[in-house]
């Protein structure tokens, strides 16, 4: 991974609170008004902002064969409760309810409950779990 685009997921993290990237193609993802989720919840990480630049380059490193372009992104979001980075591999859904359903069947697959899905374009977050 290139130095730069490392730097600049981490600088959109940390400026805008997540980031989603199409690490294939090498450049930030434009907020479109669709529903992101971790495809893969038992691979998140979460991680402290100390740090934060290492954690990102390692987790894209581990999973650089998962990435596919539109169908699973990189995706970094701070959660402002604990202050901590989840990083995930992400995918999109067209509406809440089909994120909401994806969400609860990824989490049985993947033996970990997804805590969120998100619409960047609204700048909306649906907390799925009580603990965040």
């Amino acid at each position: 991974m290139e130095d730069t685009f490392a730097d600049l997921l981490v600088g959109a993290i940390q400026q805008n609170g997540g980031v989603t990237a199409d690490i294939t193609a090498g450049r930030l993802t434009p907020a479109r008004d669709a529903w992101l989720l971790p495809r893969y919840p038992a691979l998140t990480r979460i991680v402290p902002l100390a740090g934060l630049r290492a954690s990102v380059v390692d987790f894209i490193e581990t999973h650089k064969s998962v990435f596919d372009g539109d169908l699973v992104q990189f995706g970094g979001w701070i959660n402002p409760v604990g202050r901590r980075c989840y990083l995930d591999l992400i995918v999109q859904a067209e509406s809440q309810a089909e994120a909401e359903r994806l969400a609860g069947r990824y989490g049985r697959e993947g033996g970990r409950r997804i805590e969120a899905i998100h619409n960047p374009a609204l700048g909306r977050t649906v907390r799925l779990a009580d603990d965040l």
